[in-house]
This record gives C-alpha cells, structure tokens and sequence, in this order.
C-alpha cells in the first residue's frame, strides 16, 4: 500500500518513516472462500464480518480476531 505524499502533509523524512511503517504493517489480501462447516457458522453475519472470518481462518493460527456482535444495536 503506498500512500500519496501531498496526502501526509509532512515533512519528506517524517513522509518515509511514515510510508516505511505503513508498508510493514498493512497488508492487503485476498478474501478466501469459507469452508462449509464455517459458511454455516457465520450464516447470520453481514458480509463484511463474514470475511473478517473468512480471512482469519485462513490465516495462522495465532490470528486473534475480535468482533462486537452488538455494535450499531440499539439496546
């Protein structure tokens, strides 16, 4: 992922220490298919939390992915 360097508004080394930091820590990947036992499991989720859990199943398992199943309902 680069970010565009008029965006940073920042001074040119701070702009690469900025972009080097960026670079290491996000990544961008591919969404893989849900298996069916858990395609059946998170049925019930919109989609973007079911790639949530479709990409952390797919990854390591050291993956800790946290999710608020209440966020956005009102009580």
């Amino acid at each position: 992922m680069r970010v565009r360097r008029e965006l940073l508004s920042k001074p040119e080394s701070e702009t690469r220490e900025i972009e080097r930091a960026l670079d290491s820590l996000i990544q961008a990947r591919e969404v893989p298919a849900l298996g069916a036992t858990t395609k059946d499991a998170v049925d019930r989720l919109d989609p973007g939390e079911r790639d949530a859990v479709s990409l952390a199943t797919a990854l390591d398992e050291e993956t800790l992915l946290v999710m608020d199943d209440q966020a956005g309902r009102s009580p």
